[in-house]
């Protein structure tokens, strides 16, 4: 069978097992470029780890196949709690120590957009359950709902409309328009960087504040 066959047969055997086993179509496709990232660096580990994945979440591998995640130099007020610039200044230390984007990735080598905000949180304390996705974010995580107008420093910006599903944090403010733009793990091309909101994937935002 040709390689272009064999890549057609594990998918479709895959898309199986994600309705079987409970896995959401991003968490899917997650599993997918790591079981395939694993079958071609021939890394049993890695490929045992995707294919037993079960539920709605992801397990946390921080502490495995990426290497022992060093948790300080985190940003905290004086009073205990977080603040906007705070988050940011978190995903940006965490984006700076990082080679880049993978699908799956929790760091500290390498983040997916949900990814990077999943490990900004939790380093800050701000969520302490299992890794979120896109599609589970507002499920998982304590939060309320803004406008874009309302959205400061911090506030996370979410893309869920077809074919769009992003995430990110919101890194630029303009007087009279909210938010510009958001800091994020974009793809492996443009890597871990800053984007214009306006545009972006063609589709219309939600935003979101954390409760702390």
């Amino acid at each position: 069978m040709t390689t272009i066959g064999w890549l057609l047969v594990l998918g479709a055997l895959f898309l199986g097992r994600a309705f079987t086993k409970g896995r959401t179509i991003d968490q899917s496709v997650n599993d997918l470029g790591d079981i395939m990232t694993a079958l071609l660096t021939n890394d049993k580990a890695k490929l045992s780890d995707a294919l037993g994945r079960t539920g709605g979440a992801f397990v946390d591998p921080s502490n495995g196949l990426d290497g022992p995640y060093d948790a300080s130099n985190t940003t905290m007020t004086s009073a205990g709690t977080h603040d906007g610039n705070a988050i940011l200044a978190e995903a940006e230390r965490l984006g700076r120590a990082a080679k880049g984007y993978r699908t799956g990735g929790v760091g500290p080598t390498y983040y997916d957009c949900s990814g990077l905000v999943y490990r900004t949180l939790k380093n800050l304390g701000l969520y302490t359950g299992a890794r979120f996705t896109t599609y589970t974010f507002t499920k998982q995580v304590k939060c309320t709902q803004i406008s874009r107008g309302a959205a400061n420093v911090g506030d996370i910006v979410l893309w869920t409309q077809f074919p769009a599903h992003h995430i990110g944090i919101v890194s630029g403010l303009s007087r009279g328009s909210g938010a510009v733009a958001f800091y994020s793990a974009r793809n492996p091309r443009s890597g871990i960087a800053v984007s214009p909101i306006d545009g972006f994937e063609k589709s219309s935002p939600t935003f979101w504040r954390v409760n702390r």
